[in-house]
């Protein structure tokens, strides 16, 4: 292999690991975080906060816009919802004890009768 082939063999390469990076491939594969879909991909209650905290989402890249999905870290949590990204003091917020398991990912969806219920996806990251 010529030294011109490497070249440019070693500059497609960075550029492949660039995007990966960009898209959030390598990050998803090597954070053990769980993507948790709430409203803002057609759920009917947003997570305002995670143990008391405000929610963790994928952030935009740079080349590559994203859907800024609630990511979790696993464990047992405490999820407080709410109807609007943003609630006013007065709207009521609902609190849910959940298990989030590593490199799994969740859909909160509305039971029978209008509660929130955590329901696993199929997808699973790196076991």
């Amino acid at each position: 292999m010529s030294a011109r082939a490497k070249k440019r063999l070693l500059i497609g390469v960075g550029i492949l690991i660039a995007l990966g990076f960009e898209c959030g491939i390598i990050q998803r594969a090597i954070s053990p975080r769980s993507i948790v879909s709430d409203a803002v991909s057609g759920g009917d209650f947003w997570i305002v906060e995670v143990d008391g905290e405000p929610t963790g989402r994928v952030q935009h890249g740079f080349l590559v816009s994203f859907v800024p999905l609630p990511l979790i870290k696993p464990g047992e949590r405490i999820l407080t919802l709410a109807k609007m990204a943003h609630p006013s003091a007065d709207e009521k917020t609902i609190e849910m004890r959940v298990t989030i398991e590593k490199w799994k990912d969740y859909r909160i969806v509305s039971d029978e009768e209008g509660n929130p219920a955590l329901v696993a996806e199929h997808w699973k990251g790196p076991q």
